[in-house]
């Protein structure tokens, strides 16, 4: 399991799919890890390929909408798509897209009594870079969060 905090990735593809649970709409950001940011500064990693997962159920696919819209993709409609020869759908990535690193966040979760990573896209509603949340922080959202 990678270490929580920032990366940089290669985005290799996006897929349109349904989840293997409840069979809801998912986009999937297909990465490659380069660089750790836990030091402070980048260092390269040994490459590994993570997924992103962005849900489009409920009130989670107006996140997904702007998500994808800051990567530039779907801002004039919903993104262009391709048979993915697997069941699944491609989405057609803009020219350019993909040519920079492209930012995610690593934390990690209890699932069924399982730790396990849950990736992000980092500062995807342009504010800049910002810090790493403390714990304190993420107790402090918990607790809003009811």
């Amino acid at each position: 399991m990678m270490n929580q905090g920032k990366y940089l990735a290669a985005l290799q593809r996006i897929v349109f799919s349904n989840t293997s649970g409840s069979g809801s709409m998912q986009f999937v950001l297909v990465c490659t890890i380069t660089h750790s940011g836990a030091t402070g500064q980048w260092v390269e990693v040994d490459q590994q390929d993570r997924n992103v997962y962005l849900s489009m159920s409920g009130k989670a696919k107006d996140y997904t909408k702007k998500k994808l819209q800051s990567l530039g993709i779907g801002v004039d409609g919903p993104p262009e798509m391709v048979d993915g020869g697997d069941g699944d759908k491609l989405v057609v990535l803009p020219q350019g897209i993909g040519d920079e690193p492209l930012g995610l966040t690593c934390s990690h979760e209890t699932y069924q009594g399982t730790a396990r990573e849950r990736w992000d896209l980092s500062d995807w509603g342009g504010g800049g870079t910002g810090s790493a949340a403390s714990d304190e922080d993420a107790a402090k959202l918990k607790a809003m969060w009811g």
